[in-house]
């Protein structure tokens, strides 16, 4: 069997328990069941380049070729469609 455990920052199962067995249907109850609990841990900061000094990731000259993000003219679709 596999457990996947996704980045709440909250349980759902100590939400489900707070709230008498039951999910919070909305928005606002979820909120007030949540009020009670304690903060959740600060995030981890961004990685820096000050956190691992001394490290370079080259680039080569094709990266973007290789991978960058294609446009929707590549992906066959037109960009003109997608404009507000």
């Amino acid at each position: 069997m596999l457990f996947n455990c996704p980045f709440l920052l909250f349980s759902i199962v100590r939400v489900i328990e707070l709230n008498a067995g039951k999910p919070p249907l909305t928005y606002r109850h979820f909120i007030q069941v949540i009020s009670g609990m304690k903060e959740p841990p600060v995030p981890v900061p961004a990685l820096s380049s000050r956190m691992v000094p001394n490290t370079y990731s080259p680039v080569s000259e094709d990266h973007d070729e290789k991978w960058g993000v294609p446009s929707l003219e590549e992906l066959g679709k037109n960009s003109a469609m997608f404009i507000l």
